[in-house]
């Protein structure tokens, strides 16, 4: 976020030739197009049906990665027997930015938790709860399944659209289930395709600033590079195959104890026996406040959180156990509260959206130059070389905005609060983007804290219609949390770009295409599960979907029941959450040696901190002890050991996800988060 004394129009000569490497070729897009199905199936599978493995939930997605290598291997032989056949560095980058991009509609945060949603509130309204008098009337048919088909489809209904999904038996390509979610799926992947040119548009405009000028380092994409770069040195790397069988060692060893309870583990994670749950043992007045604290080492995590700055990894379990301090200090004077002081959400949220202010406000020079471009005004920066010429990124960025603004207003929202709502979206994207892009963290999840949530806190339930109240639930999934948020993989794109000397121009209007085509794919993988297995019967407990998409719809009946005024301590704590950030982000600026960064007040109050706190501790005390005594030799003999932490993880959870699907086994052995 510092200026840099570079110029941020000067381009990188290493990378911008006036050659640049093909990426976007028409057998990448064939070979990312037949993938992204076959990928949709399986993270659809694996976290859905089997609720395992959980590859969305973490920045660096393990299905995306195991595809690269799998591809990687392939494409070394096709560089042997036939060298016109194999695949360049770019092609094998545009194909993991595709699947990632793919991966982001089926993940654990966005389609998975959207469609269970759009039937559950008709299959479960019964006269006791007193649905269909509360909201049923206000929830939008053409964004839900009721069973209605629709008239250019041959018109009627279909009850066994709704039901079928939860009791199983049935099949989505039957003609009375498919027709039936042919509106409201498309719509949403409208919206997605929308949303997603917005932040498209957004990335578009700050590449140049992260990338050129600012050199952000983009940890996530280290290892995929790395891997399919040719003749990598990782392949004669000693320590990072030594943490590579260990650990993969380790996971089939653990794995087998599940099956086999005989055979000994070696537990490294808070859910295997022993449970080294802390907060459990915890049980005196007021102590008792700091549960959940678990203890856990997550091989997968603790490697990323290798490759993130010493500082940042001090920050974030530093921030997890003030966040635990102040728990403990508000118990203690008896007011402790879900949705009440401390207001942790409310301080995480609201750092989220000083490290965006702060992002744009050090920016501000770059920013005047990129709107006289716009504008075609003397002093505007070069654009020519960029992925999207400067007008057409605020097109996409203001007209993706302002079509979501009316998407919102139709399903219910007013016109203000629907655009207040993708506004505060927006700015968390740029704040989750930036986090992504110069820190890398291992997971961004801001649970429960988004513009809906926030909005509602602020200025109270009983100010926002019945009809607003009912729109901003529908639109919660996307706002759940956002570990698997496609804008991060979009910037991420343009730095794959770079260092692979691709012209990123195409690569851009296919990471636009990629999102509708993977929201279809996405669809059809989790239909084809919900409707032939059932979300209430043959999906492994605790049959997540099923929580899904009741989440929602209980919130919406508390909300119309006991509706609830502005609450002014919100509003309190999110201003103090502000201000802190901007304070320890100016003390970071002007003092060097200052060793807290900001951005791990934002993310250490997450669901995710909670495993994450402890890899972070130990990524912090051994980078700090191998580099006081051992150098820049020995600091460089991290980075091995890291990608071997995590691809040895991550070859674990492959190992155990097709053997499942083959065995068609009733037990899931691993998880990123522990087994």
């Amino acid at each position: 976020m510092i200026e840099t004394k570079r110029p941020a129009d000067r381009p990188r000569q290493e990378s911008q030739s006036d050659s640049p490497t093909r990426g976007v070729s028409v057998r990448s897009l064939v070979i990312a197009g037949i993938l992204i199905p076959a990928n949709a199936y399986w993270v659809a599978m694996t976290e859905t049906v089997w609720y395992a493995g959980f590859p969305t939930t973490i920045s660096l997605f393990y299905n995306v990665v195991a595809i690269l290598v799998a591809l990687t291997l392939l494409n070394a032989v096709a560089r042997r027997v036939a060298p016109q056949a194999a695949l360049s560095h770019a092609e094998l980058m545009v194909i993991y930015v595709v699947l990632c991009l793919g991966s982001t509609m089926v993940s654990h945060d966005m389609l998975q938790v959207l469609v269970p949603i759009m039937t559950y509130c008709y299959e479960y309204a019964r006269p006791e709860n007193e649905w269909a008098t509360l909201f049923l009337d206000y929830v939008p048919r053409w964004l839900t399944v009721d069973g209605t088909i629709p008239e250019f489809l041959g018109g009627g209904f279909s009850e066994g659209s709704v039901s079928m999904m939860w009791e199983g038996g049935s099949s989505v390509y039957r003609p009375g289930i498919w027709r039936a979610w042919v509106v409201p799926a498309g719509m949403w992947t409208l919206f997605l395709t929308l949303l997603y040119a917005s932040t498209l548009g957004l990335n578009a405009i700050f590449r140049r600033r992260w990338i050129e000028a600012e050199r952000l380092t983009f940890p996530i994409i280290q290892l995929p590079l790395e891997l399919a770069r040719p003749k990598t040195w990782l392949v004669k790397e000693k320590l990072f195959w030594v943490f590579l069988v260990l650990v993969f060692a380790i996971d089939i060893l653990n794995g087998l104890h599940i099956y086999y309870p005989q055979v000994p583990q070696i537990p490294l994670t808070a859910t295997a026996t022993p449970a080294f749950d802390i907060g459990s043992k915890i049980i005196d007045h007021p102590w008792n406040a700091v549960a959940p604290l678990t203890l856990g080492v997550y091989p997968v995590a603790l490697g990323l959180c290798l490759l993130l700055p010493t500082e940042l990894a001090f920050s974030c379990w530093f921030f997890f156990f003030v966040f635990k301090l102040m728990r403990v200090m508000v118990n203690a004077w008896g007011v402790l509260q879900p949705e009440g002081p401390p207001y942790i959400e409310e301080q995480s949220f609201a750092a989220y959206v000083a490290l965006a202010a702060f992002s744009a406000y050090a920016a501000r020079s770059y920013l005047s130059g990129v709107w006289k471009a716009i504008w075609g005004q003397p002093g505007g920066l070069d654009d020519s070389r960029e992925p999207l010429r400067y007008r057409t990124a605020a097109i996409l960025m203001v007209g993706g905005f302002l079509a979501c603004v009316v998407f919102g207003w139709r399903a219910g929202m007013s016109l203000g609060y629907s655009l207040a709502f993708f506004l505060i979206y927006m700015v968390l994207t740029l704040a989750v983007s930036r986090i992504r892009a110069e820190m890398g963290l291992p997971a961004h999840d801001l649970h429960h804290a988004g513009p809906g949530v926030m909005l509602e806190r602020i200025i109270g339930t009983v100010n926002i219609s019945p009809q607003g109240r009912t729109a901003t639930e529908l639109f919660s999934w996307f706002n759940r949390a956002y570990r698997a948020h496609p804008a991060p993989h979009q910037i991420e794109g343009f730095k794959l770009a770079e260092r692979t000397g691709m012209n990123p121009r195409p690569l851009a209007w296919v990471m636009l295409v990629a999102i509708p085509i993977g929201a279809v794919a996405a669809f059809w993988a989790l239909l084809h599960f919900m409707y032939s297995k059932g979300v209430a019967a043959q999906f492994f407990e605790p049959k997540v979907p099923a929580i899904f998409g009741s989440e929602p719809w209980n919130r919406l009946t508390a909300a119309i029941q006991n509706p609830k005024t502005e609450n002014p301590s919100s509003s309190v704590a999110i201003g103090f959450g502000f201000v802190i950030t901007i304070a320890l982000m100016l003390l970071k600026v002007r003092i060097p040696w200052w060793p807290i960064h900001p951005a791990g007040y934002a993310v250490s109050s997450s669901w995710a901190m909670g495993y994450l706190w402890m890899p972070m501790l130990i990524a912090w005390a051994a980078k700090s002890l191998v580099t006081r005594y051992g150098g820049n030799k020995a600091f460089r003999s991290v980075v091995p050991v890291a990608f071997g932490l995590i691809l040895g993880d991550m070859a674990g959870g492959c190992f155990w996800s097709v053997y499942q699907l083959i065995q068609k086994a009733t037990l899931a052995p691993y998880c990123i988060w522990g087994k």
